[in-house]
């Protein structure tokens, strides 16, 4: 099971944009009931893809409510455009 989303950045001729990313935070809740199952990756505009948890990196152990992830693989990168956030839960392991 997956599920994607995305959110677009727009920047209008009469006000000030960021110019280039720094880095990106993301914060998910997620329920599930083997947390090592699930992944979780984000692309930018530009078509670069960063890993925000790897499949088995989550133990059962862990709650995953409100998990703060950041990512400073897009460094440089112009910030508008369509961003893209992927879930993906695999079968259980």
């Amino acid at each position: 099971m997956s599920c994607s989303f995305g959110f677009e950045i727009k920047c209008a001729h009469y006000c000030s944009c960021v110019s280039t990313v720094e880095q990106v935070q993301v914060s998910i809740t997620c329920h599930t009931s083997n947390p090592k199952t699930t992944s979780v990756y984000i692309t930018s505009p530009s078509g670069t893809k960063s890993i925000l948890v790897q499949e088995g990196q989550i133990s059962t152990k862990d709650i995953v409510t409100d998990v703060l992830m950041r990512s400073v693989n897009f460094w440089g990168e112009n910030a508008t455009g369509l961003w893209i956030i992927n879930i993906s839960i695999t079968g259980n392991k």
